[in-house]
């Protein structure tokens, strides 16, 4: 089984903890589960840039945003193993060449293995 959180968990606000949520869903499903997860990354974005984008989802979608670092998305992924090659920009998971600018996304994801 595989849960798939693509680009949803960085408009989930830390109040609500997301990652107890995650783990919830996680302990419900059988060993070698799957956990994709895509998360914007506060880290790789300069400071106007996310500063806009939180304005943006806050002010016109109405929501939270919870924008994280590598080691805070990486949270999602606790008890887990990750799946090569880790938690990197969207990018990267690309097999054969990567396409043009796709090293300066915004993306991150990762694929956890519940064990």
């Amino acid at each position: 089984m595989a849960v798939t959180l693509l680009a949803i968990l960085h408009v989930i606000a830390d109040s609500d903890n997301p990652q107890a949520t995650v783990a919830q869903v996680m302990e419900a499903l059988p060993s070698a589960s799957y956990l994709a997860v895509s998360h914007a990354g506060s880290d790789l974005l300069d400071k106007r840039t996310l500063d806009s984008l939180k304005h943006i989802v806050t002010n016109m979608v109405h929501l939270a945003p919870g924008f994280r670092t590598r080691e805070q998305v990486g949270r999602f992924f606790a008890g887990m193993g990750l799946v090569e090659p880790g938690l990197v920009r969207v990018g990267e998971w690309q097999r054969g060449p990567v396409a043009e600018g796709a090293d300066e996304t915004m993306l991150r994801c990762g694929v956890g293995r519940k064990r």
